[in-house]
């Protein structure tokens, strides 16, 4: 039994799931499976324990089915729009610690009015399946277009629009007619909807043909208010491929956790003014390496960036730091009544040339170009164009 639960909620993927319970709520979308097989990628119990709600469409399964999926999911509440005869049908899961504040329906959408966590103004959800019939879908444009009153000027449409806005969002098939898309691109106009793009593959639909049979289309979505995109400025939407399915699953996070990224490694031109590279260098190229020739000579790169890095973290680099002490000390020695100042003061010019020497460097290597005129001092030019760049 618990088997055929799993089958069923893999097999009715057109959903989200919004969890896990933090500071930060993560909300995410799963889409679009209409074939009678699993979705192993997530069949994994833990993964859905650390969702908080699961959005079903065309389940084609009544109330009391449901009720069993639910409790052998381990979720708490649940909202069913039963199927008419053996088509359709939606379901909505959701765990407690979700505020869902209100739920309204029609036969094709389920709107839920979520309290946000972080203080932001509550928003609504709105879990769509559309028609694949035109004429059906036109109209199902219209009675979201008369509902939006309801929902105010946060929430955001989600789920299988059964639609494309132009012929870059297809691969294979014929080519459709840009009339084709005027109802689909006029209805996001007119509700100032903001498609809030995706990562990963560029379709979400794919027929499973072979050869030239095969047909790709990005028939769902995450559209947003404006409103609704000011308070999720950083939501993000990824398109996951799934063997088993016809359609991708997406995931949305409202609340992404930034990827550390590693620093990609720069050879710092100001480590040839310093005594000892060429030693560094030496001793990490000669070092053994085990495996074919290209393999050696990838390690031993690899261990030069290494040594290099440990090197020049026990140098003081920081040019700007080494010109003001050094100004510092010559102002010092010109105050004093010391009898080899004017010596001392001497050195502390020349080491001054030499920092002013590597801030050049630093500045130019970072802003990516090439002298303007060999000697000329741009040092401000090389700091705007790094500034630029980084705007």
């Amino acid at each position: 039994m618990h088997l055929q639960f799993w089958q069923f909620i893999h097999q009715k993927a057109l959903g989200f799931i919004y969890g896990p319970f933090s500071s930060n709520f993560l909300l995410r979308f799963w889409f679009g499976c209409h074939l009678a097989t699993p979705l192993g990628w997530v069949v994994c119990a833990t993964e859905i324990g650390a969702v908080a709600l699961i959005f079903l469409a065309e389940t084609k399964k009544k109330k009391s089915y449901l009720n069993s999926v639910k409790q052998w999911v381990k979720f708490d509440d649940l909202f069913v729009v039963d199927p008419v005869g053996t088509a359709g049908g939606l379901a909505v899961f959701w765990r407690n610690k979700l505020q869902v504040k209100t739920i309204l329906f029609t036969s094709f959408t389920i709107e839920l009015l979520l309290a946000d966590s972080e203080g932001k103004k509550d928003w609504w959800c709105i879990c769509t399946y559309a028609s694949t019939d035109d004429k059906v879908r036109e109209q199902q444009w219209d009675v979201l277009e008369r509902r939006k009153q309801i929902w105010g000027d946060c929430w955001a449409l989600m789920g299988d629009l059964n639609d494309i806005t132009s012929n870059g969002e297809k691969w294979g098939g014929r080519v459709r007619t840009e009339a084709s898309f005027e109802k689909f691109n006029s209805f996001i106009s007119r509700n100032s909807l903001v498609d809030i793009g995706f990562e990963g593959v560029p379709w979400t639909w794919c027929n499973n043909w072979d050869n030239e049979g095969e047909i790709k289309e990005r028939l769902d979505r995450v559209m947003g208010t404006r409103q609704w995109c000011d308070n999720f400025g950083k939501v993000k939407c990824t398109h996951i491929e799934t063997e088993a399915s016809d359609h991708c699953a997406l995931i949305l996070d409202t609340t992404p956790v930034a990827k550390q990224r590693k620093r990609r490694f720069m050879f710092d031109k100001r480590w040839l003014m310093q005594e000892g590279v060429r030693d560094v260098v030496r001793e990490a190229w000669d070092r053994d390496q085990q495996g074919s020739r290209l393999y050696k000579v990838q390690c031993k790169i690899k261990q030069v960036r290494v040594n290099l890095l440990n090197w020049s973290r026990t140098l003081n680099m920081n040019a700007k730091q080494n010109i003001e002490q050094i100004k510092r000390e010559i102002k010092e020695m010109r105050e004093s009544s010391s009898s080899d100042s004017r010596g001392r003061i001497a050195g502390l010019k020349r080491q001054l040339v030499e920092a002013y020497k590597r801030e050049e460097i630093f500045w130019s290597q970072k802003a990516r170009v090439k002298w303007l005129t060999e000697g000329d001092k741009n040092t401000s030019f090389f700091h705007a164009s790094v500034m630029s760049r980084r705007r």
